[in-house]
């Protein structure tokens, strides 16, 4: 009789035989491993779908579907352009502490409970509000998001516990060197005359009155500036329903406005709004600022100018890749590796590149220690220049693109970057496949691209090398740093300069 093949543990063995040692045979024959596989093409990206319609105020809703987790957040946002704040600086961001904090229906004690009732979080901002909470409880959160929205009413008892917090942080930013560094480079940066150079201070703080907030609340919400972003566990119709009903009819807030001689608006409860006519050029010359802290046994520097650098630029994105070759967020970008990997001045150097409807800039910065920070100067602004004049290595250009691609695939993992994706785009005036082709674009940046944005971005012989430190031991050191000439000290009372240039350091 005929018996068939046995397929047992001894036919297995000697099919899993032949298959370890003939199958890379057979693929070793056939790949050259000597030369590293060419890449396939960057893809498109699936961001996923959004839908928008308008209501018949001029708000914009969008709505980003996710429907893994019973969870659904909102955000309410007013595009408002930058105003100064002159003499009462501080009052705008007092605005977004203060605008969930009683409306005409409700004290904060009662938002406070209803929020927590609801588990859901809700927070204010001075260009509007956000909310989250789980799907069964979102219709009743979104009626509290209405109320706060229309009608927030900036009680007085409030506005004075907010001040005492305001100048409370105030002080304790004094003795803080990051802090320091935060608010003067600002001021240096964009000048005290633009809105991004204004830092509130005692004084400011204690002109402000609630009148002011009221009156910037009800000039700056209004419909026709207003977006709606629902995100999570919604459906177009039922985000419709909901932002028809609460926000359909709304007019906007009844604001009181006139011009004065110069055509500039005046709003009652306000005064003057001061919109600036142009953002602030690089300085004419390299110079050198100190703020003394004397005996520091570390100093704060920080390299910056500002830039035009809109988010629609041509060359952001080139931008952006030179600038995580530079000092990023790579562990191997240029600064790291000289100022700690090669010199052990610094635990980390950064650098980066912000893009801005309005004004855009450039920062790049360390903690060092005292007796290195002439060198840990001389240094960076090296790495800076190297960038605009030298060569970019591939293996670099490679790993910055690689790290971004990176980020920007881990940052889809989250719902809410596709709304603020949507938002961007309305925003910044981008192209509407401005994400979809991000890898394609990120893709195709070359050396020669790279270095003709360092070329237009980092302008080192323009820069204000900011210092905060002992002055009497680096005073001397930092002078060839300077094309102007003496560096200039700032103390809390003021900064001075051989050629007469003050400006005051924030209180």
């Amino acid at each position: 009789m005929n018996r068939r093949p046995s397929f047992g543990p001894r036919w297995f063995g000697a099919i899993a035989f032949l298959i370890a040692f003939l199958f890379p045979a057979l693929m070793n024959a056939q790949i050259d491993r000597t030369k590293p596989p060419k890449p396939s093409p960057a893809p498109d990206v699936n961001i996923g779908a959004h839908e928008t319609f308008l209501l018949a105020n001029g708000m914009r809703v969008i709505v980003v579907e996710n429907h893994k987790q019973p969870l659904v957040s909102v955000q309410v946002k007013f595009d408002i352009e930058p105003v100064m704040q002159g003499d009462k600086a501080g009052y705008i961001d007092m605005v977004g502490e203060l605008l969930t904090s009683g409306t005409g229906q409700r004290t904060k004690e009662e938002i406070d409970e209803a929020v927590d009732r609801l588990g859901a979080d809700l927070s204010g901002a001075s260009d509007g509000i956000y909310a989250s909470c789980l799907k069964k409880n979102f219709s009743t959160l979104f009626g509290l998001v209405q109320d706060v929205t229309l009608d927030a009413k900036f009680p007085d008892e409030e506005f004075e516990k907010a001040r005492k917090r305001t100048l409370s942080n105030i002080q304790g930013r004094k003795d803080d060197p990051d802090a320091i560094a935060e608010l003067v480079g600002r001021v240096l940066t964009f000048n005290k005359g633009y809105p991004y150079g204004e830092v509130a201070t005692e004084k400011s703080v204690n002109a402000i009155e609630s009148k002011h907030l009221r009156a910037y609340y009800q000039r700056f919400f209004q419909p026709s500036k207003g977006f709606i972003v629902f995100v999570g566990d919604i459906t177009e119709q039922e985000a419709r329903q909901l932002a028809e009903k609460a926000f359909g009819s709304w007019k906007g807030s009844p604001f009181a406005v006139t011009k004065n001689g110069d055509g500039q608006e005046v709003v009652e409860g306000l005064g003057t709004v001061l919109r600036p006519t142009k953002a602030p050029g690089a300085y004419r010359v390299r110079r050198v600022v100190i703020v003394d802290r004397p005996g520091a046994p570390q100093s704060v520097v920080r390299i910056q100018f500002p830039l035009d650098l809109k988010p629609n630029d041509p060359m952001a994105l080139a931008g952006q890749v030179m600038n995580t070759i530079l000092g990023g967020g790579v562990f191997n970008a240029r600064l790291m590796q000289n100022l700690r990997e090669d010199k052990g001045y610094t635990y980390g150097a950064y650098s980066s590149l912000e893009s801005d409807r309005y004004c855009g800039n450039f920062n790049a910065g360390a903690s060092v220690r005292t007796g290195v920070t002439d060198s840990a100067l001389t240094e960076m602004i090296f790495e800076l220049e190297n960038m605009r004049l030298g060569k970019v290595k591939a293996d670099e250009l490679e790993l910055a693109k690689s790290f971004m691609a990176g980020s920007f695939a881990r940052s889809l993992e989250d719902p809410r970057t596709v709304a603020r994706f949507a938002l961007n785009t309305y925003l910044n005036q981008l192209p509407e496949d401005h994400y979809t082709t991000y890898l394609k674009r990120l893709d195709t940046i070359s050396a020669a691209g790279v270095l003709a944005a360092a070329e237009r971005f980092l302008l080192p012989d323009n820069a204000t090398i900011l210092v905060v430190g002992d002055k009497d031991v680096l005073g001397n050191k930092l002078v060839p740093l300077s094309f102007e000439g003496p560096w200039s000290s700032m103390t809390r009372t003021g900064i001075s300069t051989g050629s007469g240039f003050n400006l005051c350091l924030p209180e």
